[in-house]
């Protein structure tokens, strides 16, 4: 979208971070039409990279002198910076009453911006549910995703706005569970890609290539995501624990164990809770069934579970 073609100027913005989450960040309230004043970064060279992809703004290396009469700071650093940065923060000389400061980690609560609202600043969170690889599939992603949000009561309507603004949508989170929030997301995501790399691993130990088995568990990676979203979880569960056959779940713990740890270990985790989804539907496994299963997923030997 051309300049000519943004909307009309709403708040002054500054981001702390250019890396992947403060360019997508910055790019799409840029075009949602906030003025980005500035982007600092570790290097001069980085925030100019930073601003050249948003399209609007000056690139600092001083925190500091980003801030100039932006209403709104954006902090998009990585989870360990977040409190240097607040306190290099509190010792710039500006006055603090009524800016809206939001970071964007998952992990850390609004409570890491204290040392801001003490000075009259209004503090929140608005983390993007969502990966982004890099800042470009990252526009993408966080145009239509959900953010977790969390702050100061005055602080979220703005928070609320700039997210809409942007196509976002809002999910208050309980700042007191958040990090249940964030390992949902973890798990969801990242310990996803780790479980795809283990199947991936399972099938060349049949024989199949890489790239091959990648491109045949693709179509039913995507089957059990399209079940998920039509039916919910429990509805969606198929195979063995589901059917109650405990020879087949046997048979893969006697194979996993030569295997040995993460991939037996997750086979076993993983079991479980598919077993806790299975009993709670009505076509799952008997009772009986379902307490073999149990026996032998709990078990450190699974030989003992073939005598």
């Amino acid at each position: 979208m051309g300049q000519e073609e943004r909307p009309a100027r709403r708040e002054k913005i500054s981001i702390i971070g250019g890396g992947r989450v403060g360019r997508s960040f910055g790019f799409l309230l840029a075009r949602a039409g906030y003025r980005i004043r500035g982007v600092s970064c570790l290097t001069l060279a980085e925030a100019e990279e930073a601003v050249r992809f948003i399209g609007d703004g000056a690139a600092f290396e001083d925190d500091f002198a980003v801030l100039m009469d932006s209403r709104t700071v954006l902090v998009a650093v990585p989870d360990d910076v977040v409190a240097p940065v607040v306190r290099t923060l509190t010792e710039a000389p500006v006055s603090w009453d009524s800016r809206l400061v939001v970071h964007c980690s998952g992990f850390l609560t609004s409570r890491v911006l204290e040392p801001l609202a003490r000075l009259g600043a209004l503090v929140a969170t608005a983390h993007p549910l969502q990966t982004i690889a890099n800042p470009r599939e990252g526009v993408c992603a966080m145009r239509k995703c959900f953010y977790g949000i969390e702050g100061d009561e005055a602080a979220l309507p703005a928070v609320e706005a700039m997210v809409g603004h942007i196509g976002g949508r809002c999910m208050p989170i309980d700042p007191g569970h958040k990090v249940h929030y964030h390992a949902a997301a973890v798990m969801a995501s990242n310990y996803f890609v780790a479980l795809t790399s283990l199947c991936v691993d399972l099938l060349a130990q049949a024989g199949v290539a890489p790239a091959q088995g990648l491109e045949a568990l693709t179509p039913l990676i995507e089957g059990a995501l399209g079940n998920i979203k039509k039916l919910g979880p429990r509805r969606s569960l198929t195979g063995p624990i589901s059917r109650g056959d405990v020879a087949t779940v046997r048979g893969h713990l006697e194979a996993l164990a030569r295997v040995g740890a993460p991939t037996d270990t997750a086979y076993r985790a993983l079991g479980l809770a598919a077993l806790d989804l299975a009993l709670g539907d009505r076509n799952g496994p008997s009772l009986d069934r379902a307490w073999e299963l149990r026996e032998a997923l709990e078990s450190e030997d699974p030989g003992e579970e073939l005598e």
